[in-house]
């Protein structure tokens, strides 16, 4: 039987009816698994390139590799892109610096011919956080249950198989290439840690031949990339918008009064402002960035998940968006009369890819926390 083409939909962007799509609320990147079908074909296609602006080249980006999942999708920074002011027929482009270090990932490591147990921690909290993630994992019975992950691409400086420790409470394991009953292998050495990880900590800790201190140079990396800022604010809006009309509904927005910013974000009606000491050249109509250190109305996020607060403040509907807990940006998206008040609030855990509303009482919660703190 032939596949049935969806219905059209009225599209929540060009406002005429198109071919549904599946559109991520927030963007898939970033860790967003909320889609809905309200963006037509052609509007998701040509609003992905503000899309990849903002994950791959914008502030966000930097708490994006620092923060994001390993296997996230494509975590890198890039481009050198820029725009030209119309007026002066100059490349208008923001460069940032950011600066990187190598990390030892706690490790435990075995010599399957000998048997032999070593380890790769930089201290010994290293090791004592290690060994007790090991008997929290025991306790849970998920222990057996760590991934075995693929040799790396560059496996032939790899001899010995490890457990390592990341994002600080999960664990995988990574066998060399040449391990032939890696199931088999995983299965004894996972044994082995459960039944002796006391042991182990020990040796560890008290080395009988202390481990010889080898001056090590840590590499640096510079990574210079260039900021549009319109492209990046634009798809914040977007996102702003799309969980407007999740939340609310089609309808919502499709009023006039949402037309501006629905302009902004298309990229049919964007403004050049001149540049300050402070900000470069841009449109600062509907998105704000507010400092780190801004007093906030509404508690942070944590730094392993998105928070997206939706309210009405007379006139205007405001979006509150905090990525990682530390990238918080306003977005006004129209002045239009409502009959009573809204206020949601959604949580987007990039790590465990959940998504959730946000109740009153954890608001509330949240909120004390927030100001508890502040005094």
């Amino acid at each position: 039987m032939a596949k049935k083409d969806k219905k059209p939909i009225t599209c929540i962007y060009h406002k005429g009816e198109g071919k549904p799509s599946k559109e991520h609320l927030v963007q898939r990147a970033l860790g967003g698994n909320l889609t809905r079908d309200f963006v037509c074909q052609k509007c998701n296609t040509d609003l992905s390139k503000i899309d990849q602006e903002l994950v791959e080249r914008s502030f966000i980006s930097f708490s994006r590799v620092a923060k994001q999942a390993a296997d996230a999708d494509s975590v890198k920074l890039g481009g050198q892109h820029y725009w030209v002011h119309p007026a002066f027929d100059e490349a208008v482009e923001v460069e940032v610096g950011f600066g990187l270090k190598s990390k030892m990932k706690p490790s435990l490591l075995f010599d399957v011919t000998t048997g032999r147990v070593m380890g790769a921690f930089a201290d010994h909290d290293d090791v004592k956080a290690f060994c007790k993630a090991v008997r929290e994992h025991i306790a849970k019975g998920k222990l057996k249950s760590v991934p075995l992950l693929d040799p790396p691409d560059d496996q032939e400086k790899f001899m010995l198989c490890r457990l390592t420790l990341h994002r600080g409470d999960e664990f995988y394991l990574r066998f060399p290439s040449s391990i032939a009953d890696r199931e088999k292998i995983k299965n004894h050495l996972l044994s082995v840690i459960e039944n002796q990880v006391d042991a182990i900590e020990s040796q560890l800790l008290n080395p009988a031949t202390p481990v010889p201190q080898q001056k090590q140079e840590i590499p640096s990396v510079i990574l210079n990339t260039a900021i549009n800022i319109n492209k990046t604010h634009r798809a914040i809006a977007k996102l702003a918008f799309n969980m407007l009309a999740y939340q609310m509904s089609v309808d919502f927005v499709l009023q006039a009064e949402f037309d501006s910013i629905r302009d902004y974000i298309v990229g049919k009606d964007v403004r050049d402002i001149p540049a300050t000491e402070d900000f470069p050249a841009h449109d600062p109509r509907f998105v704000r960035r507010l400092p780190p250190d801004a007093d906030l109305p509404f508690p942070r996020a944590a730094d392993d998940e998105h928070l997206i607060i939706i309210q009405y403040i007379h006139p205007n509907v405001v979006v509150g968006i905090d990525f990682y807990g530390q990238n918080y940006y306003l977005v006004e998206c129209g002045a239009v009369g409502v009959s009573h008040d809204i206020l949601h609030c959604h949580v987007f855990d990039f790590i465990k890819k959940t998504n959730r509303p946000l109740d009153i009482h954890e608001l509330a919660d949240r909120i004390k926390t927030l100001f508890s703190s502040s005094i």
